[in-house]
């Protein structure tokens, strides 16, 4: 998870994860220049790393990700969502279904978006 000034979100979006029904092999919080308590809230949840990248930018915080990760397989999500309890279990089927595979999107829900953001994210596909 890359975050800039997720104080308010981070915390549930942590737990999202680990709370799945395929737990994460692990949980790497790239703290990117956040100016807030990104960091401090993330680093008071077991089971997370936290890792300061002062270079802010979301490409140069997922390039930190992928660099600071020992799996191989990598699972993005914004700071601001959370996961669904079978979100890394059916993404792992998927990817056991198709291993040709090499990417793979949905589903999560942006909890502080107004209606109409909802409605739009809602109509994207998801995984099945």
């Amino acid at each position: 998870m890359c975050a800039y000034n997720e104080a308010p979100t981070v915390s549930a979006c942590l737990h999202s994860l680990l709370s799945q029904t395929r737990p994460p092999d692990e949980i790497l919080l790239i703290n990117n220049a956040s100016t807030d308590e990104t960091a401090r809230v993330a680093r008071g949840i077991p089971g997370v790393s936290v890792i300061d990248e002062p270079v802010k930018g979301l490409i140069v915080a997922r390039e930190r990700a992928r660099r600071e990760a020992f799996g191989d397989v990598l699972v993005y999500v914004d700071a601001d969502c959370r996961t669904p309890i079978f979100w890394l279990e059916r993404i792992e089927r998927r990817l056991e279904r198709r291993p040709a595979s090499v990417a793979i999107t949905g589903p999560y829900k942006f909890y502080d978006w107004d209606f109409m953001g909802r409605a739009r994210h809602s109509a994207c596909g998801t995984i099945p």
